[in-house]
Order: structure tokens, then sequence, then C-alpha cells
């Protein structure tokens, strides 16, 4: 799943989950009653967006892309890419127990997971070290001498 995740497959979903925001928020902004689902399906959104800003944003020089908090931030907007895509469906197909019930499930983990973005990029501006992100992980260290 971790190689779907960042596939272009995943441009296209968060492209569409676009289009459909935009469509069900167009339909929030026509209605006045605004309930409690309403609110969840913001909140969840809402949560889905500022995941996507924090993968969407260059952390270290394009010779180090993809490496260290940039693949975790990509990979964990790839889960809310796909979630959200899923609820944005339900709820345009009008199928509210589905799309309630994933509300409730991914708003919890996507908040986690933004939660845990934010202590990273906390180390991330904290650190003053030179050496290369993921410089074990990714074999960096067999390059250099």
């Amino acid at each position: 799943m971790s190689s779907l995740a960042t596939t272009k497959t995943e441009r296209v979903i968060r492209q569409v989950l676009m289009i459909t925001d935009l469509i069900l928020f167009g339909r929030l902004s026509l209605t006045l009653k605004v309930n409690w689902l309403d609110g969840v399906f913001v909140l969840f959104t809402a949560v889905c967006l500022a995941l996507f800003v924090c993968a969407w944003i260059p952390w270290y020089t394009k010779a180090y892309r993809g490496l260290g908090i940039e693949e975790h931030f990509g990979k964990l907007a790839g889960f809310a890419s796909y979630l959200a895509f899923v609820v944005c469906l339900s709820r345009l197909a009008g199928l509210t127990p589905l799309w309630v019930t994933l509300s409730l499930i991914g708003l919890p983990l996507a908040a986690f997971g933004l939660y845990v973005n934010c202590i990273l990029i906390g180390h991330h501006r904290k650190d003053k070290d030179t050496q290369p992100p993921s410089f074990f992980a990714a074999g960096l260290y067999q390059k250099n001498p």
C-alpha cells in the first residue's frame, strides 16, 4: 500500500477530492441548516487539508526530496486522501451511515497524524545536524566515505 500512496494515483485522487470538496462545500453554503454531521465533515476535511499542506511543503533541498519527514508526510497524506475520497463520494451518493462512520473513524486517526506531523516539524526546526535526512535508512552512508 505504501508504494501505491507514492504514485501518480495519489495526485489524481487529491484532484478529484478537491473537486468533490468544492461541490460539497457549495452545497453546504446553499443550505441554511447546518447540523453536527456537517460539522464533522468540515472538521474532517480541514484536518485532511492540513495533512496535504504538510506533504506539499518542500522540507529539504532537491537532493534529498522525498526522504525523512517528507516521506512520512506523503504517506500520511496518501492515507488521508483515499479516506477523504471515499467519504466525499459516499456523501455525494447520499450514503449517510457510510460517510458518517468513516468520518468518525478517520477524524481521530487523521487528527493524531496531524499531531505527529506537528511534533516532527518541531524536531525538524530544532535540528542543527548537517547530516542528510534518512542517512542510514536510505543507504546514503554507503555513498559517503
